[in-house]
């Protein structure tokens, strides 16, 4: 399989996937240039992408995917109970829309295992990609960790995973109160003490590759997030990356 973090941030999120000829997207909150640059700058064509796979309605996950479907004919995979959160926006892709159900589902070369999160949005959930003996996962926009969503990553070869604030940045930085409460709430997003605390129980399970993500511009700072998780790993073998809201990753092939 591969993996690109091709935007990852407040600015807009997105993530490619591939497996076999099957090529996917989990979130696209990108203008549709932008997406479509991105694409190209890792050497993808956007007319391959065959599906997008929502986690949550908010702005910066689902801004771009009406004009991308729209011109690509790519399919909106959405939670059921998420269905009614993007009908605003969905009404011109309508024959586009797959709904599914908190349990494993197939596409093509992938068998997708969706979970809940726990965010301000209407039904939110991360995924975990099975494909020729692998495991991918996708885990951001949640407050804490259910252990339900542990169970569902662990094991896989590559996460990705939400490391949203320093905790000290945060209070001492620039939001007002209601919003402070809202990022560290249990619906807001992961600080980095508890991605590391997540990060370390992932390298135990045998997660070989971490990719942190979702970082505050505001609130973090990579060395920051990444200095915290490999505090937490300690010794064990894994890799640790940091994605970019400006430019695209690195292709990770596991």
């Amino acid at each position: 399989m591969e993996l690109c973090c091709l935007a990852s941030g407040s600015k807009g999120n997105a993530y490619y996937l591939k497996s076999l000829d099957t090529e996917i997207l989990v979130d696209d909150g990108l203008a549709l240039a932008d997406i479509e640059k991105r694409l190209k700058e890792i050497g993808k064509d956007p007319q391959n992408i065959k599906a997008i796979f929502l986690t949550h309605e908010h702005s910066d996950h689902v801004s771009g995917v009406v004009a991308f479907c729209a011109k690509y004919g790519a399919k909106l995979f959405v939670h059921r109970r998420a269905r009614i959160a993007i009908d605003f926006l969905a009404g011109k892709i309508t024959d586009k829309i797959e709904l599914f159900d908190l349990a494993d589902f197939y596409f093509e070369a992938f068998t997708i295992s969706p979970f809940l999160l726990s965010h301000d949005a209407t039904f939110p959930v991360g995924y975990s990609f099975y494909s020729m003996g692998k495991k991918v996962s996708i885990l951001t926009d949640s407050g804490y960790v259910p252990e339900d969503a542990f169970e569902a990553v662990c094991g896989s070869d590559l996460v990705v995973l939400e490391s949203n604030y320093d905790l000290n940045m945060l209070i001492c930085g620039p939001y007002p109160a209601k919003l402070k409460r809202r990022i560290s709430g249990e619906e807001g997003h992961l600080s980095n003490t508890d991605a590391a605390i997540c990060a370390a129980r992932l390298a135990d399970s045998g997660t070989k590759t971490i990719v942190l993500a979702h970082l505050s511009e505001k609130n973090n700072l990579p060395s920051v997030a990444l200095e915290t998780t490999k505090a937490a790993i300690g010794d064990r073998k894994v890799e640790l990356f940091v994605s970019n809201q400006y430019k695209p990753t690195k292709i990770f092939i596991v």
